[in-house]
């Protein structure tokens, strides 16, 4: 009989601080799946506030700061170069998105 993940449970996700031009952001790491995934949070001016507005979006989802923490690293592995160009494009576009919010609300207070 298989377990669980091997018949295809779903796996969680987790959100952490992550550094962007123009600030930092929130990317979100689903366990065991290389990389991260920008979300349209930020830009913000420290990681701290970045890390603590993921900290709320984690704690609403019930998962804890060690969970995360172990999901976050679980993300951590190498990626082959179709990923890696899939997640270059992701960025880009977070990147540019949350540089054209900053921008505006700088202009318009």
């Amino acid at each position: 009989m298989k377990s669980k993940k091997q018949q295809g449970s779903k796996r969680e996700a987790a959100c952490t601080a992550l550094a962007a031009s123009g600030g930092w952001i929130i990317g979100r790491a689903v366990e065991n799946e290389a990389g991260y995934w920008p979300l349209t949070y930020g830009p913000y001016d420290t990681e701290e506030r970045a890390q603590m507005v993921a900290n709320n979006i984690n704690a609403q989802l019930g998962i804890t700061p060690i969970r995360a923490m172990l999901i976050v690293a679980s993300s951590m592995a190498p990626m082959g170069a179709k990923d890696h160009a899939a997640r270059k494009r992701g960025w880009a576009d977070a990147e540019r998105d949350a540089i054209a919010r900053k921008a505006s609300v700088e202009q318009n207070p």
